[in-house]
């Protein structure tokens, strides 16, 4: 059995090859993600009642946490040298719940 041996000079190399490959990906990946939280920051501003902002804010934050983990997914497909597309950050995954319950926990 070889050993597979990646420097960390190798790592960033790679991921930043990879990611000017697919830059238009990455960036409407930023763009999504930052129209979530402009739109948290909007919300949080506009709604008065304190429940009802709890409850938008939880709602974006589960999104911003399951298009991150897509992203995530997709990172590792790519660099599997599988392909993917933006479709792919809104893909359903079964296991979103156990990151979700994961991240809560660890929090």
């Amino acid at each position: 059995m070889t050993e597979n041996k990646l420097s960390f000079e190798g790592a960033i190399r790679e991921g930043w090859r990879l990611t000017k490959s697919r830059f238009g990906l990455w960036l409407s990946f930023a763009l999504v993600y930052a129209a979530l939280v402009v739109f948290n920051g909007i919300s949080r501003r506009f709604i008065d009642a304190a429940a009802v902002s709890f409850l938008v804010a939880l709602v974006i934050q589960v999104a911003q946490m399951y298009i991150g983990f897509n992203a995530l997914a997709l990172s590792l497909r790519l660099v599997d040298g599988q392909t993917g597309g933006f479709e792919d950050f809104f893909r359903p995954r079964t296991s979103f719940g156990w990151y979700l319950l994961a991240t809560i926990l660890f929090s």
